[in-house]
């Protein structure tokens, strides 16, 4: 939490319109910090602690599993995975990496909110 009393929610998605919704269903609640590539929310993470860090798994320059073992080796942050991928592997992958909830796409608000708050409030 920092000075506006909101909580810090990381998105990582290479889909600029998915970053879009994500900011608006949560900015109301969380301070969003929106990054299209892994690599450079790495870099925002050696600079700030967020309370959370919401993945896609499919990107271009690390995937979702990269980058939670990355995150992983030098934070402690819950994780969420938002990722169109269903697929019973994919779930299993991620919270064998250390996710905390995995959501599948097409963003439906109101589940988001509710794993968003039983994680971190």
């Amino acid at each position: 939490m920092n000075a506006t009393g909101k909580k810090d929610v990381v998105a990582v998605d290479d889909s600029p319109i998915i970053l879009k919704v994500l900011k608006e269903v949560l900015e109301s609640e969380y301070n969003v910090f929106p990054f299209s590539s892994g690599m450079r929310a790495l870099s925002f993470l050696q600079t700030r602690k967020p309370d959370m860090v919401i993945l896609d798994v499919e990107m271009p320059d690390i995937n979702g599993y990269q980058l939670i073992r990355e995150i992983n080796k030098a934070y402690t942050v819950p994780v969420i995975f938002l990722t169109s991928n269903h697929s019973r592997e994919s779930v299993e992958k991620a919270v064998f990496y250390g996710a905390k909830d995995y959501v599948v796409k097409p963003i439906v608000p109101e589940v988001l909110l509710e794993k968003i708050h039983k994680i971190i409030g």
